[in-house]
């Protein structure tokens, strides 16, 4: 069993956070709520929660005003918030999750999951693995995939990416009306992530969007022709799979 706080300045907001993880996260108690800085900084003394869920503006402060004030303190830390901006700051902290209000049941689970991963690991992950957390364990709330850009995270709507193309542990993302850009993560790492979307990996280099194919070309596998002109082999292993999905027939 898992002890939990939740802290969020917002009392109907924790209580319906509170109702989710009671109907959907059986393995995990709650402790108590708190609503400002101070009450949550006593209450994590005195409850000494496993993980907390903790909302990141306050009135009488931030949550990682709490998580300074609390740092001698061993527990795991779940952002809920409905600002997106804090993204990179929030694992920078080494937080489990970044969750967006409102949350949703499945992303609240799985920050679940990795919660009771994280608890019986003797050590906590590094920054660059919580990036890859960020990058691709949350695509993201409102069919968005967040990727990290030089000046923090981009937030990029599914729709709008046109392709996938790896090379080597890299992956270059072709995005409408946008330069490309690479991002150090395997193309399998993508897949697997956007099982549940309207992309179809159909080469061992390539991943694409559906919605962007205009021709399909004849072949020992093929190739597709996509909407910027681009010309995407298609492999023979990959060929019957794209195929139903376009629901075409030989």
């Amino acid at each position: 069993m898992i002890n939990a706080l939740i802290i969020d300045d917002e009392i109907d907001g924790a209580e319906v956070l509170q109702f989710l993880i009671e109907q959907n996260c059986l393995n995990v108690n709650v402790l108590g709520m708190a609503h400002s800085v101070n009450s949550a900084v006593n209450s994590i003394r005195t409850l000494k929660p496993d993980v907390v869920f903790m909302d990141i503006e306050m009135p009488t402060g931030t949550g990682f005003d709490v998580l300074k004030a609390t740092q001698d303190i061993n527990y795991e830390v779940i952002f809920i918030t409905a600002y997106e901006h804090y993204a990179i700051k929030a694992f920078k902290t080494n937080a489990i999750d970044y969750l967006l209000k409102p949350v949703i049941i499945d992303e609240l689970i799985n920050a679940i999951k990795k919660a009771e991963k994280q608890i019986g690991l003797a050590g906590k992950l590094n920054y660059s693995n919580q990036i890859d957390s960020l990058v691709l364990n949350n695509i993201i709330r409102n069919k968005k995939i967040a990727v990290p850009s030089q000046e923090g995270v981009l937030w990029i709507d599914i729709q709008d990416i046109i392709r996938f193309e790896a090379e080597s542990n890299y992956t270059h993302v072709f995005i409408r009306n946008r330069k490309r850009i690479m991002i150090a993560k395997t193309l399998k790492s993508f897949e697997d992530q956007l099982q549940n979307t309207n992309f179809c990996r159909v080469h061992s280099a390539h991943l694409i969007n559906l919605d962007e194919v205009e021709r399909y070309i004849k072949g020992d596998g093929g190739n597709v022709i996509l909407k910027d002109e681009s010309s995407i082999p298609i492999s023979r292993s990959h060929k019957m799979e794209l195929l139903s999905k376009l629901n075409m027939y030989l």
